[in-house]
Parts: structure tokens; sequence; C-alpha cells
């Protein structure tokens, strides 16, 4: 479930296994239906991502393919468009992980890494040109001597990926052939990206999700009832909060005061409130019960 916010329209958009719904955002009137996103709908119906990249663009990934949309500057409908071709010649031979890490909003000379994306074939990391109108992958250029890792091959699997502590930095969870976990930092700010990388802490190592500060540099860790609070300088973790026992984690997500997380009991879904203190540590100030299996949300306060 992602919201749509750009200059012409305000929507929620509902993503299923193999179909999509565009509900109205004040009255949750039901719009039009995936297959009628597209200009030429896709063969395979399979949404996988969807993400709002500024006011003016979007970004749907179906079936491992990137379809933009542009809304403005043209008249008539905005749809999305057939998928992005990927680098080097390969045409739609790529499939990419559900995640977009954003960059800077097109055409401002930050840099021209407007978008970032992760290709699983590759095992390596692409972005959305933002300096041209007509929107195109890019491939980043060679490590230079300051670069952490090559952010081109990272060779590993990725499993999260989540903005940071700031605007336009991006940190990404990977996993090994042998199950070990990664955190790789990448701040799509700087002409030269690859930021840090460091191999987490044995107490987090299998963990199955992950949730990141906003305003530090913090992330925490879901290890079966457990959530750590994890200090990504020092590479530490401690003990933040425990879950009620016999609950299932199924979503977690941060805001800048809050971590929000729901969970299934087998027989129920329940949503949690934690406020997060200055140097993260974690308060539960409301708990909801009675739902279904929550799959994913978006809490509006």
């Amino acid at each position: 479930i992602e919201v749509l916010n750009t200059y012409e329209r305000k929507t929620i958009n509902i993503l299923s296994a193999n179909d999509a719904v565009e509900l109205d955002y004040a009255e949750m009137t039901r719009g039009s239906d995936y297959r009628n996103w597209f200009w030429t709908a896709p063969d395979q119906l399979n949404p996988q991502y969807f993400r709002t990249l500024s006011m003016g663009s979007a970004n749907v990934i179906n079936d491992g393919l990137v379809h933009p949309i542009v809304i403005g500057g043209f008249p008539g409908d905005a749809k999305y468009m057939a998928p992005l071709a990927f680098i080097d010649n390969k045409g739609t031979d790529y499939y990419m992980a559900p995640f977009i890490g954003l960059g800077p909003e097109p055409f401002t000379g930050s840099t021209n890494y407007f978008a970032l994306y992760f290709d699983t074939k590759s095992k390596g990391f692409v972005y959305l040109n933002g300096s041209t109108a007509i929107p195109s992958m890019g491939a980043f250029n060679a490590p230079s001597g300051t670069a952490a890792f090559d952010i081109r091959n990272i060779g590993m699997d990725l499993v999260y990926m989540e903005r940071g502590y700031k605007a336009m930095f991006q940190n990404a969870i990977f996993k090994d052939n042998t199950g070990k976990l990664f955190l790789y930092q990448i701040d799509l700010a700087k002409s030269q990206p690859a930021e840090a990388k460091q191999e987490l802490a044995a107490e987090v190592q299998g963990s199955s999700f992950f949730a990141f500060s906003k305003t530090v540099q913090f992330m925490y860790c879901f290890k079966n009832s457990s959530v750590y609070l994890y200090d990504i300088p020092l590479g530490t973790a401690s003990v933040a909060a425990t879950l009620p026992a016999g609950e299932t984690i199924t979503k977690v997500k941060t805001t800048t005061t809050e971590l929000q997380v729901a969970t299934w009991t087998g027989s129920e879904g329940k949503f949690y409130i934690y406020t997060i203190g200055p140097r993260g540590e974690l308060t539960l100030s409301k708990t909801f019960g009675e739902f279904g299996k929550i799959i994913d949300f978006l809490f509006k306060s």
C-alpha cells in the first residue's frame, strides 16, 4: 500500500498478488484497476512495488521490470509507460528487487541519481537518470579510491532497503550465500555514493525484519520476540523491547518519532506504536487489536 501524491492527483494504491486498485484519497472510492494504469498493460500482471519519486513522477515495479509515470507537462491521461531498458543494451534482461531508494529531485543539479534500483540478476545497483526529461537507467562509475564498495557489483541478495537518518541516504541489508547479514550505506546526494559497509553484529544475525531511524544512525532489528537497537557507527546491539510471546511480526515501519509494528497471533492481527527516545530507546504508547493478518499499513495520525 502506498500513497501517490503528485501535482495532479492524490490516491491510495493497493497492490496484491496479480492485481492492484486505486482508491480516492479522501473518499476511499474505487478508481482505476491495475490493468488500466498502463498505456499498454504488461502480459504478466505481477505488481511488486510502488513508489512516488517526486511531485511529478512515480514508479511501479511489475514482474521485476520498472515502469515510470511522468505526471504533468503534457495534456491527456498520465499512465505508466513501457518498462525501462536496462544498461549496456540489455533491454528487459533484468529483475529488480522490490525496493526503490530516492535521490534528489530531478534538475536540482545535486547528482543525477534520481532513484536507486537493485538488479537481482547482476546483483548490483543502477539508477534512474534525473538529468533528462525522458526516463532512463544509468550505470554508476567505477569506484574511486574513497569508495567503501563497488556499488555496481555487490554480489549478494538484497533483503531490505530503506531511507536512513537523512534524505537521500539509503540503508540496504544484504545476505551472502552462507546467510550472514551485512549493512551497506549509500548517499545519493554525493557523486561517490558508496558510503560505508559492515557485517552485522552476532546478536542480530538471523533477524527477520529491519527498520531505520530517520534522524540518527540507529536501526531496529527484529529477531524472534526481541527488538534490538543497533548502533550503526559502533556496530553494537542491545535489546530495546520485547514483543508478547507467540506473536509473529508481519510488518514494521518508522517515522521520525515512532516505531510501528504489526504482528499476528495466529488468530488476531495486532498493531503497536512505540515512541522513539533521543537515544533510540522505545516506549510502548499505543496498542490496537482485532485485525485480520496485517500485510502492510500506512498509519495516518
